[in-house]
């Protein structure tokens, strides 16, 4: 397999497994969404919308190991939830990605059937993975007691559809993420059913990765928040 490509095979099975390695616990930390909606699912934050979102720096992990700030933001209107993330491109980087997963029931733990969107902007995948998190085959996961939703499988492997937009751009020097994703989609098994003034989670998994890396050196790996899930409340009209 081609250098590249292993990386890219890396990245999109890194949210099938990173989620487990912690213990459930309560939110680490909240976020109220703005109302509104972006006028473009186009990997653009300067809408007046996204400009006056209330944002939350994440810290996020460099190759190197050093840290760097990144910015989230969240917005919904009645349709909708909008999910930005930027932050500063380090030097050297070859490929990165972003998978957020949502725990739309609101339990602060990663269970079975929960929902997950995420990018993987420099390889061949990089449109909308719309995933559910199941133990099901053909997930094959580890002997004993597995967490629930230890493999990230797209809805469409499930019967389901893909839903949602996703777009990313490198502008100044910075990444930058944007989602869209419905509140409630026809897809009722795999996709989140949620309504402005609900509060629920997401919890972020970000990988970058640099020339030359041999894993786990050269690789930087952010889980926020690490424990637990970071509360969000949507917006009402």
């Amino acid at each position: 397999m081609r250098p590249c490509a292993f990386i890219a095979t890396i990245l999109v099975l890194f949210p099938i497994v990173v989620v487990q390695l912690y213990p459930i616990e309560a939110a680490a930390a909240q976020l109220k969404a703005k109302y509104g909606n972006p006028s473009a699912i186009d990997g653009s934050l300067d809408d007046r919308d996204w400009k006056s979102a209330k944002s939350l720096d994440v810290r996020i992990i460099l190759p190197s190991g050093e840290t760097e700030n990144a910015s989230l933001r969240v917005m919904n209107d009645n349709k909708n939830i909008y999910i930005g993330f930027s932050f500063r491109i380090p030097k050297n980087l070859l490929g990165q990605s972003l998978f957020v997963r949502f725990d739309d029931e609101n339990t602060g733990s990663f269970d079975e059937g929960q929902d997950v969107i995420g990018m993987n902007p420099h390889f061949e995948n990089s449109r909308l993975l719309d995933q559910v998190r199941t133990n099901r085959p053909p997930c094959n996961p580890p002997r004993g007691k597995p967490r629930p939703g230890y493999c990230g499988m797209e809805d469409s492997k499930f019967g389901g559809t893909s839903d949602g937009a996703g777009a990313y751009r490198l502008a100044g020097g910075r990444s930058v993420y944007e989602f869209s994703h419905p509140l409630k989609s026809r897809d009722r098994e795999n996709d989140i059913q949620l309504s402005p003034g609900d509060t629920f989670g997401i919890k972020l998994s970000i990988r970058l990765v640099e020339n030359g890396a041999d894993y786990p050196n050269g690789y930087g790996d952010t889980y926020f928040p690490e424990g637990g899930f970071l509360s969000i409340e949507l917006a009402q009209r």
